[in-house]
């Protein structure tokens, strides 16, 4: 019978053991996305913060340069935060965003902290969608740019490395 016990013992602490390791594990994951696209922002910030701007003023959208730094610039996560079709990585994110009590010190965020999100989400996706739009036209105009109108590709990259630097600010710096 003392087995039977000693088993049952070892059963139930296993048992507990796990039901902690998971919890442990949904703690220390919980702001896994937000930790990911604070690595993508940062990643994309620090390439852009050194780019030359001024030589931006003469780059043609077709350089082999530019297309490099663009395609360079990174997405991916704050898709999937953005467009993610199940929402799932949204939600998730904006949990970690209001856990850590977001301050965002963009000028048009200047009132509640709601309105700091919708700034940030905002300014997120005026990201995605410039670098995206970028990235396309780099690849429509590898051959040249003849077919496209006068492009402010300074002003363009420029507009975007503004937009990250704010986000970084407002993001947690992390561990």
């Amino acid at each position: 019978m003392a087995i039977i016990e000693t088993l049952s013992a070892i059963s139930s602490v296993s048992a507990i053991w796990e039901k902690i390791s998971a919890f442990r594990c949904t703690l220390i994951n919980r702001d896994g996305i937000l930790v990911a696209y604070r690595y993508e922002l940062m990643s994309n910030y620090n390439l852009l913060k050194d780019v030359n701007f001024d030589a931006l003023s003469d780059t043609k959208i077709s350089s082999p340069e530019f297309r490099n730094l663009i395609l360079c610039l990174q997405t991916q996560v704050a898709s999937s935060i953005l467009y993610d079709s199940n929402r799932e990585n949204y939600k998730v994110f904006m949990d970690a965003i209001e856990r850590i009590g977001i301050k965002i010190p963009l000028e048009e965020a200047k009132e509640e902290t709601e309105e700091n999100i919708d700034t940030l989400i905002k300014a997120m996706r005026f990201t995605v969608n410039k670098i995206e739009h970028l990235k396309r036209l780099v690849i429509c105009a590898s051959e040249g740019s003849a077919l496209f109108n006068n492009l402010r590709l300074k002003v363009r990259v420029n507009n975007i490395f503004n937009s990250l630097k704010e986000i970084s600010i407002a993001l947690p710096k992390g561990d």
